[in-house]
């Protein structure tokens, strides 16, 4: 699970990153300043998300579990679950063995 973590979202977040800076130098913005920009965004918003979350596990009852009377039910711990098991316990076998693909 570490490694699809660390793997997909590092690899979405770097497309993100470097197309927001092709289009920095489409617009004719410096490639440092656009850089600082985005090193200072990404910076604050890392910190904002995370209070929100402290917030949210401390203040809504009942958070992610299926019975959460606002709709909070944490739909996409059951994908990234999903997505473990199949590639944990199929993916490897399948993909790295002896006369895999």
């Amino acid at each position: 699970m570490i490694f699809k973590a660390l793997g997909a979202i590092g690899v979405v977040q770097a497309i993100t990153f470097s197309g927001d800076l092709k289009l920095g130098h489409y617009l004719k913005i410096p490639p440092r300043v656009m850089f600082t920009a985005q090193i200072t965004a990404t910076t604050i918003s890392c910190v904002v998300v995370l209070c929100v979350q402290n917030w949210m596990f401390a203040n809504i009852p009942d958070v992610c579990t299926p019975h959460q009377p606002h709709g909070f039910i944490c739909a996409s711990t059951r994908t990234f679950g999903g997505a473990s098991l199949v590639w944990g316990g199929i993916g490897p076998k399948r993909l790295f063995s002896a006369g895999a693909l």
